[in-house]
């Protein structure tokens, strides 16, 4: 997998939307008219109730499924959410296999990488007015692993596909002056495994490995188990 895996999930989510536009040109199926962009405002917080009702699972039942798109697109101001709802899981579904149906009634996304990757977008979108929201969401799922990954994809969107490290840079930031603590240090450590400095500035990366030497040297701060954690996330 490339260190910006995130470019890769989103190309691959934009390439199968792109195709069930071209099929729904081509008139092999009736929906209303969903621009890409629209698409991806629909999936996102479906992902992201999908993450919070089946953490690490990936599969939820149908009927509630259903309800949540609903509710989405009602929110999205559609004059037939209900309508728009079925359709739009029906075709998801069939045309693009990004939701399969994992059993009788029970759907999830094609791997539960999209799930975590969607529900990084949500959370990131749910973010652009006011950046303390993502901090917020990053401290409530830190050492939570089925959160982990969406965590670090939440980062990488900011930082890479919006193009706002700054954003990216400040919520790291606000995370580790928040939580003081080894589980901060080493995600934050783990992001620049996971991208290198392209999520923050250079110059935050360097105070991130230099805060992670200074972890595993001071005896005082950190109890061993933490500096050997540490330890292994700087020598990554």
């Amino acid at each position: 997998m490339p260190e910006q895996r995130v470019t890769l999930y989103r190309k691959y989510v934009e390439m199968l939307l792109d195709s069930w536009n071209a099929a729904r040109a081509l008139g092999r199926f009736d929906l209303p008219d969903l621009k890409l962009t629209e698409t991806l405002r629909l999936l996102p917080p479906l992902a992201l109730w999908m993450q919070e009702t089946s953490p690490g699972i990936g599969v939820v039942k149908r009927e509630p499924l259903r309800d949540k798109l609903v509710e989405i697109c009602t929110a999205r101001g559609y004059d037939e959410p209900e309508t728009v709802a079925d359709r739009t899981l029906t075709d998801v579904r069939r045309h693009t296999s990004l939701l399969l149906e994992r059993g009788q009634g029970v759907y999830g996304f094609i791997h539960l990488t999209f799930q975590e990757y969607l529900a990084a977008v949500a959370i990131a979108q749910a973010g652009q007015q006011d950046y303390t929201i993502v901090t917020k969401h990053l401290q409530n799922h830190l050492t939570d692993a089925a959160w982990r990954e969406v965590n670090l994809l939440t980062l990488a969107h900011i930082g890479i596909d919006v193009g706002y490290q700054d954003v990216a840079g400040a919520i790291v930031q606000d995370l580790l002056s928040k939580e003081n603590s080894a589980e901060s240090l080493i995600f934050a450590g783990d992001l620049l495994v996971d991208t290198g400095s392209d999520v923050v500035e250079p110059q935050l990366a360097r105070e991130i490995i230099t805060a992670l030497a200074d972890g595993v040297a001071n005896d005082t701060r950190f109890i061993p188990l933490d500096r050997v954690r540490l330890g292994k996330t700087l020598a990554r």
